[in-house]
């Protein structure tokens, strides 16, 4: 935070130079504040199809206990990615095609679901191998 006065100088190529009239700037903060998102929104993975990882993003525009599950298109859980309290803010979680137990899923048709407080939606991907 501060005032701060800047003059531009610039040199010809025959090394006759020139400043420019000061500028004046003022800063009030120098730490950058996060952006909350406005509403609740669980976003389409990318990339999709995918292999052999897909990135999920959604956004909280408040805290909230959180549940992304990926499920098989019988409605059996797959994977687990977050469970828990999360922060207002822009959030991701990595699916690298395994389940909960480690083991490579088959290509196909995968839902994803996310809840956060009362917010809750679905998406689908394609898991190709």
């Amino acid at each position: 935070a501060g005032n701060y006065v800047y003059k531009l100088q610039s040199i010809d190529l025959d090394g006759s130079d020139e400043f420019t009239e000061p500028v004046a700037v003022s800063m009030t903060s120098l730490v950058e504040q996060p952006l909350v998102p406005l509403e609740f929104a669980l976003l389409q993975n990318y990339p999709n199809p995918f292999n052999p990882q897909t990135t999920i993003r959604f956004d909280l525009p408040a805290s909230a206990e959180v549940s992304l599950v990926v499920y098989d298109m019988q409605g059996r859980i797959v994977r687990t990615l977050m469970a828990g309290h999360q922060g207002a803010g822009v959030h991701s979680a990595i699916w690298n095609g395994t389940d909960d137990a480690g083991r490579a899923v088959a290509s196909g048709l995968y839902i994803y679901h996310l809840t956060a407080g009362e917010f809750s939606d679905i998406r689908k991907m394609t898991l190709l191998k």
